[in-house]
């Protein structure tokens, strides 16, 4: 017999159903970061997005439909997401002073 405990018989389909952070992230991904990966989801958020939650007896607890919404915007900008590569001139010149001086040593 399955073991169950206090959330295994709860539905997912009520917009304000809490559940802890842990079970939330694991019922919509299927995995099951660390919690430390989760408060910080929380308190700083990945690219500028914070996962909604509300504390509850001193508990962190979120819903499926936030876990979801975190997830979609988060995938939605790294698919989108370019990284811009510009270098100031300072530091490009630097950079080739740098090589100069290793080809240098080197005997390049």
């Amino acid at each position: 017999m399955a073991a169950r405990n206090k959330y295994s018989e709860q539905s997912t389909t009520s917009a304000k159903e809490y559940l802890p952070l842990s079970l939330a992230v694991r019922r919509v991904t299927g995995t099951s970061p660390h919690l430390s990966t989760l408060l910080r989801w929380c308190a700083v958020g990945v690219r500028g997005r914070t996962l909604g939650h509300v504390v509850i007896g001193g508990r962190k607890m979120t819903t499926i439909e936030d876990v979801q919404a975190f997830i979609q915007v988060n995938a939605a900008k790294t698919t989108s997401h370019h990284f811009d590569l510009a270098v100031s001139k300072d530091r490009t010149r630097a950079i080739e002073k740098a090589v100069a001086d290793l080809r240098k040593i080197v005997g390049n």
